[in-house]
């Protein structure tokens, strides 16, 4: 048995992870309604097209930031409530 302490660098960079892996999967998604959605748009509508484009790269990435403060916060406060044990020990088999 070992124990893992998580410091708030671990914190850090737990967050981060978790929200790249929410921007690729929200990337993919938005990408996949947007190609499934210019399908259907008719030629006429084009300019719109655009913006829906425009959406796909945006989106994900607005999302990626919201998400990472979000992960950050919650994580510092998990964390910061757990400093007086001295970090969470998690345990696991080898």
């Amino acid at each position: 048995m070992k124990e893992l302490n998580l410091r708030s660098v671990d914190v850090v960079k737990l967050a981060l992870v978790v929200s790249v892996l929410y921007l690729i999967l929200s990337f993919i998604i938005l990408l996949l309604v947007f190609l499934v959605g210019s399908a259907f748009i008719p030629k006429q509508a084009l300019p719109f097209a655009g913006l829906g484009f425009l959406l796909v790269i945006v989106g994900p990435i607005v999302y990626f930031i919201i998400s990472f403060i979000v992960m950050l916060i919650v994580g510092l406060f998990f964390n910061l409530s757990l400093s007086i044990t001295g970090g969470l020990p998690l345990r696991f088999k080898e």
